[in-house]
């Protein structure tokens, strides 16, 4: 389960992309759970890592299931047993530049005029 998400994200408004990775704090409610599952839309997994409480990182293979239109596209991460109680995990990645869920505005689109926005939905 996770329990905190850190996030560390650059807007590309010239490519329309987000880039940067997520580190989730998890909580292992299985010792022997060997697999995290996680859901995804539109994106491009570039690296996933376990964290090691010094920082240092050891890479995870992971996997990206079907894409369903509805559903999205599961992404599972081999995670190994005697990964801690707690393990962190951060997957670099960045949007696809259809991502549904990304509005991007040019700087006539708002209010000043003068910045692009960019909003989730």
């Amino acid at each position: 389960m996770v329990r905190h998400a850190s996030l560390d994200l650059r807007a590309d408004f010239d490519a329309r992309r987000l880039e940067g990775s997520i580190e989730l704090k998890l909580e292992r409610r299985a010792p022997d759970a060997d697999e995290l599952v996680l859901d995804s839309r539109d994106l491009e997994i570039r690296r996933v890592a376990l964290v090691a409480a010094d920082g240092s990182l050891t890479e995870l293979r992971y996997a990206a299931g079907p894409a369903d239109r509805v559903l999205g596209q599961p992404i599972r991460i081999a995670m190994p047993t005697e990964a801690p109680a707690e393990p962190r995990v951060r997957i670099e990645y960045a949007t696809g530049t259809a991502s549904r869920a990304l509005q991007w505005l040019a700087p006539e689109q708002t209010a000043g005029r003068s910045r692009p926005f960019v909003y989730t939905k």
